[in-house]
Parts: structure tokens; C-alpha cells; sequence
């Protein structure tokens, strides 16, 4: 998933209500297309600033992976699906870079990978 962005957008759903978000991708048309496969219709989409780096390098911290596998295994044992699970996580992070972690993961299980395989060539993950 190379040189993907942080994208905001304002989308209708089916029934006509107004969705705002956050999502990754590597251009508008892409993110565009992206919210389309979630059955809803883009109305605006713009690319967020980039910001600097953290003073981890943009790298996630122990216990910031500690507590999003926390936070996902609570979600997950409450029946809910893994992509939904992990669009609740990233909506809810306050981090820049613990939310676009999570969203490359969101992103990686919806296109099929495994979320231990989006998790280990993940760029964000911590050092062992």
C-alpha cells in the first residue's frame, strides 16, 4: 500500500443520511471508489495536511499495540465483524498514527490479507 494518504470525506448512505470519516488511499478517485464499495456516495473528499513526524518516528508504541489488541478483542468477542471492528478503532483513535495504522489494517483485511499479515508489514508497527 504504497504512498497512501490520509483522506476526509462526506458521503450520503442508502438511506440518505450524511456519513463523515477518515479514509486511506492513494488518491481521491480512489478513495472515491473505495467509499463507494461500502454502499455509500462520496459528496466531498479532501486530502487532510500532512503532518510531522512523531517523535517516535511514525512508529506506533508497545503500548499503544497493547491496547488496540485490547480494544479489538473486546470488539471482536462481542460478535462484531473484524472490518467493522476496526473502522469503530480508528474513528475513536486520537493519535494521527495510530488511526492510519488501523485504517492500512482495515484496509488490508478488506482486500483479503489476513490481519496478522497487514499487521507485520505494517511500517507503523513497533520495534521487537
Amino acid at each position: 500500500m504504497s504512498d497512501q494518504r490520509l483522506w476526509r470525506y462526506l458521503a450520503e448512505n442508502a438511506s440518505g443520511e450524511i456519513e463523515r470519516g477518515e479514509i486511506l488511499a492513494t488518491g481521491s478517485a480512489q478513495a472515491m471508489q473505495l467509499l463507494a464499495a461500502r454502499g455509500v456516495v462520496a459528496v466531498e473528499v479532501t486530502e487532510l495536511a500532512t503532518a510531522g513526524r512523531s517523535r517516535t518516528g511514525g512508529r506506533l508504541t508497545t503500548a499503544q499495540v497493547a491496547d488496540f489488541t485490547e480494544d479489538l478483542a473486546e470488539l471482536l468477542g462481542a460478535a462484531l465483524p473484524i472490518h467493522e471492528a476496526l473502522a469503530s478503532l480508528a474513528e475513536g483513535a486520537g493519535k494521527r498514527t495510530l488511526r492510519e495504522f488501523i485504517l492500512r489494517l482495515e484496509a488490508g483485511v478488506r482486500s483479503g490479507r489476513a490481519l496478522s499479515e497487514a499487521m507485520k508489514s505494517d511500517p507503523a508497527r513497533p520495534p521487537r
